[in-house]
């Protein structure tokens, strides 16, 4: 089960940490990132899925990372656990574009 993901340069999204249980809702105002958050999880499942992150089926590079952070990597961490092994497991993935995408 996942417990806690980071997501850290994606759109909206510039440092963001949410602690996961069997049921999360996410619940906030207008443009406060909920969105950007469901967006950044299909991207990286889209992405490891594939074995290779597709920015353009996102629109580009310029429409994933944060306008103020273009040159900074895309980053995840994500706290998971597998029942039956007693213990938490912590997953982290960088993707940095290259300078042309």
């Amino acid at each position: 089960m996942i417990k806690q993901i980071r997501i850290q340069n994606f759109r909206s999204l510039v440092d963001v940490t949410v602690d996961l249980d069997p049921l999360t809702v996410l619940i906030g105002r207008s443009g406060t990132g909920k969105s950007n958050f469901v967006r950044a999880v299909r991207f990286l499942r889209d992405s490891l899925h594939a074995r290779n992150p597709n920015f353009d089926a996102y629109g580009g590079v310029p429409h994933i990372l944060h306008v103020d952070h273009l040159k900074e990597p895309l980053r995840y961490e994500v706290a998971f656990s597998i029942p039956g092994l007693g213990r938490d497991f912590t997953y982290s993935l960088a993707f940095l574009p290259a300078q042309g995408d």
